[in-house]
């Protein structure tokens, strides 16, 4: 797959202008992308849910997932916000459960299509009850 990344201007920048100068150069496959990241990411200029995002408008999800879960795994919240939007239910719910999320589990209930995981959340749901 192509993303396009740009590489960002040689003065200080701010994290958000990080992020959109991400999306300017062109990169070849995940591989790549995950290079360039690393480098530009070892100063954290660029959160990883901006990455996920910019994956996500450009049809990315199976790049976008890597991204998610490198979200930190304190904010299982954003990571079931993205999750849910590129339809990785199934994980959604597992984050949510390891971290005891109950609403988050009461959130998937009505968007979630698959028979096993209704199961999987009811009987989720009715455990901690």
């Amino acid at each position: 797959f192509f993303l396009m990344i740009r590489r960002p201007p040689r003065s200080t920048q701010s994290r958000s202008s990080a992020a959109s100068d991400v999306y300017k150069r062109q990169v070849h496959g995940l591989d790549e992308l995950e290079k360039f990241v690393n480098e530009k990411n070892s100063k954290g200029l660029i959160p990883f849910e901006e990455i996920a995002e910019l994956l996500i408008e450009n049809k990315e999800e199976r790049a976008a997932e890597l991204y998610i879960l490198k979200i930190n795994s304190k904010e299982v919240e954003k990571q079931v916000y993205y999750l849910k939007r590129i339809n990785r239910l199934r994980k959604a719910y597992e984050l949510a459960l390891s971290a005891k999320k109950f609403d988050l589990l009461e959130e998937l209930l009505p968007i979630v299509e698959e028979s096993t995981l209704i199961e999987d959340i009811q009987r989720a749901l009715s455990a901690r009850r």
